[in-house]
């Protein structure tokens, strides 16, 4: 879907965040989040979508959408819920 949005309007670029659950160190999943950015970002490009509308960040584990902090047990599917990559749709009016 976002291949199709980036493909109707130039106006509108990406930045693509990754997250992970909270399982690993740190910088474990800092690493694994940037990966995934970076490996979402040379996949819309693949598809013909210019590489300066899409920018990646691994956020790691800060922002988890559930209880699953260090520590807390949860089940397999809570920790699949914070792993993702979020799309922020930028839009700007080119100058004439």
């Amino acid at each position: 879907k976002a291949i199709v949005v980036l493909k109707k309007s130039t106006l509108i670029s990406m930045d693509l965040l990754s997250h992970t659950d909270s399982r690993g160190t740190d910088q474990y999943n800092n690493d694994l989040s940037n990966k995934r950015a970076l490996e979402a970002v040379r996949y819309i490009v693949s598809k013909g979508i210019d590489k300066s509308r899409i920018a990646g960040k691994g956020m790691g584990e800060q922002y988890l959408i559930n209880r699953c902090k260090d520590g807390v047990q949860c089940a397999e599917e809570e920790h699949a819920q914070n792993r993702r990559t979020e799309f922020k749709i930028n839009y700007s009016v080119k100058a004439k």
